[in-house]
């Protein structure tokens, strides 16, 4: 009976191993080996947080996103980037990196080999948010905390202060070496918290908290981390949003002449193709000789075009207002089973529609920052330049605020980030709260801010902030993206149907009712393929289990 039940819980274990997909499986997410700055030398950095813990509740999102954030800033420096579980790490790996970064996104036991080897070695290490007590028991060293609740917190850092948008958790130090210095302190309705500290070669901050303006802290401690110099001058970019078709070539004009009396270089996102669905109305580039007139206006007076969709629109949507890559119902990016390249052609597809007309697009900003990292990694063929939040995954629509340039994102792209938002009509005065947004990144040396414009407003909001923005002393360069050129794949135009709609001509009506629910058109085929493999794997284990029986009743003499 033992001897049955043992071999069962092994079967249980093979099943469980072969349904849970493995960490290791996935490899290491690294910088891209095509660097825009090759020749440099740069630093190897180490970025672990903790294992998934399905049984408590904690998806991958939660545990890997914040770890990928830290990996997006660190693309602002000269650095190749290794983002792991702390559970793949074996002892010595450490020795393969200059720094380590820890993001300790909730409670759990740090790896021994971890443990001993960040204790023991002397590269710089920069521990954010929990565990760090296990590290002090390593050094002998009294780090104590005191778990924190999310509460509303006040920052303290170089002198100014920085209030929240929302609760923050603090991970409290209720006692940690005294020859620690304090960088960074959290005013709350209780007392004031130390929040960060340095102490030799470790950095720490309170929180791995990334999606709030405390992440503006890590971001500037990273020069220091690093080792940078971080640079004096503070800049701007401002682009001007959503110019399709129908958009006025009157005002179009207007807003240029406005940057162009500041002698302000801008950018300029253009949807080749404007699609209504609700009227019918579609209205291509080359029947408005007006718009193309406009937009050759704008590049010769200052203005650079970036490809944004080619009909930012999918379904039902209206050009502008819908997104083109991602399925808002279903929360998924948009996938053609019948053209997998759907969406890189579209996007590739626009470039060669604005290169026949003798303009020169720089670079894409995708409709509402929303693809799958399939098609991110297919348009670096396209495009070294990428504008606008990065989607941290594909899983949601999650982006991320960034403070500064992005020299190298993990595709291999410059980003130029999208950090102080744009002109929201819902507001009486929507200048302002830009304004203040600029002013909080100037928390983080060397920042840069940009925003953008919506094409259909007039001039007289655009000239409030950006003469707000120069009066923060924010200095407008087209720097950042000077060089820079999208490429034309005429192969690949002419293999892809782009005019393909996989919301309105591919959805197969009985899987709609699973597309409602828990699953996923996608996923069907992968259930139906699980469904095979466990019940393989029951059958065998099945067939073991009384082949043994069998054998021991015959030893028994039964």
């Amino acid at each position: 009976m033992g001897s049955a039940l043992t071999r069962w819980m092994l079967c249980g274990m093979l099943l469980i191993s072969l349904l849970v997909p493995s960490r290791w499986a996935e490899g290491t997410v690294d910088s891209a080996a095509d660097s825009l700055n090759a020749g440099t030398v740069k630093q190897r950095v180490l970025v672990l947080y903790p294992s998934t813990r399905w049984f408590r509740g904690i998806t991958d999102d939660q545990a890997e996103v914040p770890a990928v954030m830290v990996g997006n800033l660190l693309g602002h420096f000269e650095t190749d980037v290794t983002i792991e579980p702390s559970a793949n790490y074996q002892q010595g790996d450490a020795e393969h990196f200059d720094r380590i970064i820890y993001v300790g996104t909730f409670q759990e036991k740090v790896p021994v080999a971890l443990l001993d080897d960040l204790a023991s070695g002397s590269k710089p290490l920069f521990w954010l948010g929990r565990n760090i007590e296990q590290l002090g028991e390593r050094w002998g060293q009294p780090w104590q905390v005191r778990l924190g609740q999310e509460q509303a917190v006040t920052l303290h850092y170089r002198g100014q202060r920085l209030s929240l948008d929302k609760p923050l958790a603090i991970d409290a130090l209720t006692a940690f070496p005294p020859e620690a210095t304090l960088w960074a302190e959290a005013t709350t309705q209780e007392k004031p918290l130390a929040l960060g500290l340095r102490l030799n070669r470790l950095w720490y901050f309170g929180t791995a908290d990334l999606q709030d303006k405390a992440s503006l802290l890590i971001a500037d401690q990273l020069y220091d981390f690093l080792g940078q110099v971080p640079p004096v001058e503070k800049s701007a970019v401002i682009r001007i949003e959503d110019v399709h078709p129908l958009r006025s070539p009157a005002n179009l004009r207007a807003l240029t002449d406005t940057m162009a009396a500041r002698r302000i270089p801008f950018l300029v996102t253009v949807i080749p193709n404007y699609v209504n669905p609700a009227t019918n109305q579609r209205v291509t580039m080359t029947e408005r000789p007006e718009f193309i007139e406009a937009l050759r206006y704008m590049e010769a007076h200052g203005g650079s075009l970036l490809v944004h969709g080619y009909t930012h629109q999918i379904g039902d949507g209206e050009t502008g207002v819908g997104f083109e890559f991602w399925d808002t119902a279903q929360e998924e990016p948009v996938r053609s089973q019948a053209e997998p390249d759907w969406a890189w052609a579209r996007l590739n597809r626009t470039v060669g529609l604005l290169q026949q007309q003798g303009l020169h697009p720089r670079g894409v900003t995708l409709p509402h920052y929303a693809v799958d990292q399939k098609t991110y990694g297919q348009i670096r063929q396209n495009f070294d330049l990428v504008v606008g939040a990065p989607q941290v995954t594909e899983r949601t629509r999650q982006t991320q605020k960034i403070p500064y340039l992005i020299r190298q994102d993990k595709h291999g792209f410059r980003v130029i980030p999208e950090n102080i938002g744009y002109i929201d009509m819902n507001l009486a005065d929507p200048i302002p709260p830009m304004l203040a947004a600029a002013q909080e990144n100037s928390l983080v040396r060397g920042c840069t801010v940009s925003a953008f414009y919506h094409s259909f407003l007039d001039e007289q909001r655009l000239g409030a902030l950006l003469d707000g923005l120069q009066g923060q002393g924010f200095r407008f360069t087209d720097q950042p993206w000077h060089g820079f050129s999208a490429r034309y794949l005429p192969e690949l135009d002419s293999r892809v149907r782009v005019d393909a709609d996989p919301l309105r001509e591919e959805v197969i009506p009985w899987i709609e009712v699973w597309n409602r629910g828990w699953y996923h058109q996608q996923a069907l085929g992968e259930m139906i393929l699980s469904g095979f493999a466990v019940c393989g794997v029951l059958i065998l284990c099945g067939t073991f289990i009384r082949r043994q029986d069998l054998i021991i009743k015959r030893g028994k003499g039964c």
